[in-house]
């Protein structure tokens, strides 16, 4: 019912015919019924006045319904927007008592953010890196090496884009102002418009497994210069061995061994002699 509804009599009035009988039980013949609704908003209830009598409402009577209705507007509204304060105060208790559980038994770090990310709301560091309970907005400065900074901007980028997990491995300035690795994961918070609201993520530490990575690669990167010393010394032995057959070969075979030696063998600095020997001498 979008406008007032007004019954002078309902004997005479279609829609009434099926509920007759229960106005003549109860005696009533002119029913008044208005709409209270918020302003541009959804209608909230009906304001309906009966009369024993058939009537019709006066100008000043209509003035006085649309006041009530307005009155009870607000009321209902007040109400409704008490009992909504009320159930979300709740769910921001329960929240919070979750999320300070989750950060006491978890060790890795935890954070939240802005929406767009432009602020850090909160960050517990766990004896990692710096923690923060205060909104901060240098963030980026405080906890990201200039040489990740772009690539973090990216991918953060690409996430809010997505409305999909923010998810980097990236370098991060630790406790002591040292550089170490993370492993870190944010995922999106929506309101009821499926808008971001904000962004609850954790880190790890990673550094030690960075670490180790970067000495295998070191590792490897020496196994591979070996092997193409061995292959060359090979080679060396095969053309050796095919310009001087029999004991020629014994003798190059042991040159080559000294040959395989001086390879793996550091240079000597300029002015020094054999690290492992004498000096030479002056002929």
């Amino acid at each position: 019912m979008e406008e007032a509804l007004i019954t002078p009599n309902v004997e005479h009035e279609p829609c009434w015919q099926p509920w007759l009988w229960l106005a003549r039980e109860y005696g009533y013949r002119a029913c008044w019924s208005f709409p209270v609704r918020t302003f541009g908003g959804p209608i909230l209830g009906t304001l309906a006045w009966y009369f024993k009598d058939p009537r019709e409402p006066s100008l000043r009577m209509m003035e006085l319904a649309a006041t009530l209705t307005h009155a009870a507007a607000i009321i209902i509204s007040r109400h409704r927007e008490a009992e909504e304060r009320t159930r979300v105060e709740a769910a921001l208790r329960e929240s919070d008592a979750r999320y300070r559980a989750f950060v006491a038994v978890t060790s890795d770090v935890v954070y939240k953010m802005s929406a767009d990310w432009s602020e850090m709301q909160s960050l517990v560091g766990k004896e990692f890196i710096a923690s923060t309970e205060r909104p901060r907005r240098d963030w980026m400065d405080a906890y990201i090496p200039d040489a990740d900074r772009t690539v973090v901007w990216e991918a953060i980028g690409a996430a809010i884009h997505s409305k999909q997990a923010f998810e980097l491995e990236h370098q991060v300035i630790r406790l002591d102002g040292t550089i170490g690795w993370t492993y870190s994961r944010a995922v999106p918070l929506f309101d009821q418009k499926g808008e971001i609201v904000e962004w609850f993520g954790t880190a790890s530490d990673i550094t030690e497994r960075k670490q180790a990575e970067a000495q295998l690669k070191t590792r490897n990167i020496e196994l591979e210069r070996f092997n193409k010393v061995m292959v060359g010394r090979e080679l060396r032995m095969m053309e050796l061995n095919h310009k001087s057959p029999g004991r020629q070969g014994l003798q190059s075979e042991s040159s080559l061994d000294q040959f395989t030696i001086e390879a793996q063998r550091p240079a000597a600095e300029p002015g020094q002699g054999d690290p492992g020997g004498e000096s030479p001498r002056r002929a």
